[in-house]
């Protein structure tokens, strides 16, 4: 049997949400956020490096991610993006982005992260010239706007 025309069956749904319900509260992702922070404080990584003769082991803090915290909260990093989005969701989601990439920018910067790897990470590697050949006007440029020029030089007779 089919449903009948004008039926309002659909009000049944479950809290009218588009999509699956959050597997998390903001509460929970900050906690999450925490745990994955403490994570890599109480795992670093471990160098072997040769001191005054001798192999010594030397501790190194891991880079944080945000792909990292994905896996650990099991969450998908295009969830995590998108929750931006949610007013709810966006001081915890900004404050665990902004506390990673400190992270990294002050580890590239003391020397601990390869800087190089960071910067493109973090989107602060310079740009390439790639519009100007290498070539940059000495000159004054003459910028005409309607029928006058403003630079024009005077005729002489």
């Amino acid at each position: 049997m089919t449903a009948q025309k004008g039926n309002t069956y659909w009000r049944l749904a479950k809290g009218f949400a588009v999509g699956r319900e959050k597997k998390y509260t903001p509460g929970e992702v900050w906690n999450k956020a925490v745990e994955y922070f403490k994570y890599f404080e109480d795992t670093p990584l471990t160098e072997k490096v040769v001191s005054c003769g001798k192999i010594i082991d030397v501790e190194r803090p891991r880079a944080m991610t945000i792909q990292a915290f994905c896996i650990l909260a099991e969450i998908d990093p295009t969830t995590f993006r998108h929750s931006e989005k949610d007013d709810a969701y966006l001081p915890i989601i900004t404050l665990i982005k902004d506390i990673i990439y400190c992270q990294k920018l002050v580890g590239a910067a003391l020397g601990i992260f390869n800087g190089n790897i960071i910067a493109k990470e973090l989107g602060l590697n310079d740009k390439a010239d790639t519009d100007s050949d290498g070539f940059y006007p000495t000159k004054p440029i003459t910028v005409v706007f309607g029928k006058g020029n403003l630079n024009a030089p005077k005729k002489t007779k």
